[in-house]
């Protein structure tokens, strides 16, 4: 499921009378409220929700479908000001195509943080199942390249990037 690309925030302030009468509401061009003799300002405001966008790598580059080996291994570096060790690993979701997924497939194993590239930037190593992504990936007629996106939270914000893996039979 895809998130909204925005988002409205609503923001109330009020006056309350010292002694409320009964209900009566009306509303006026100037985007306030009057409840009996109280006054409620309304601010509308719309606001960007898209997602952090995260570089991805994803290791192996090729995966066999029905292969063995070790885990698939996926490595997120996020922007400034966001930092990988503030990524709520339980969030973290793998699924096929670009967009990020409710439904995907949780890491296995214990997350770490470095810079595996040396590229002097703090990625965050995440690890799937391999067996679990060759069954994701099981409706693909092998050879082909497809998307696999990575999404989760940072600090309550939405993250999502992606990278593409070559599946052999």
């Amino acid at each position: 499921m895809r998130a909204a690309p925005w988002a409205v925030v609503l923001a109330v302030a009020m006056a309350i009378p010292a002694t409320p009468s009964a209900a009566a509401f009306t509303s006026s061009a100037e985007r306030k409220l009057t409840v009996s003799s109280a006054t409620l300002d309304v601010l509308v405001q719309a606001v960007s929700i898209l997602p952090i966008a995260a570089a991805v790598d994803v290791k192996p580059e090729t995966l066999e479908q029905r292969g063995t080996g070790g885990p698939v291994t996926v490595f997120v570096e996020l922007p400034p000001p966001y930092r990988v060790s503030a990524i709520d690993t339980a969030s973290v979701r793998l699924c096929m195509g670009v967009d990020p997924c409710a439904d995907g497939l949780r890491t296995i194993g214990k997350a770490k943080v470095g810079d595996a590239d040396g590229d002097g930037i703090v990625a965050l190593k995440l690890t799937f199942d391999r067996t679990a992504v060759a069954s994701l990936l099981s409706s693909v007629s092998a050879p082909a390249v497809v998307d696999l996106a990575v999404a989760g939270l940072v600090g309550g914000d939405h993250f999502v990037g992606s990278d593409s893996l070559r599946v052999v039979p």
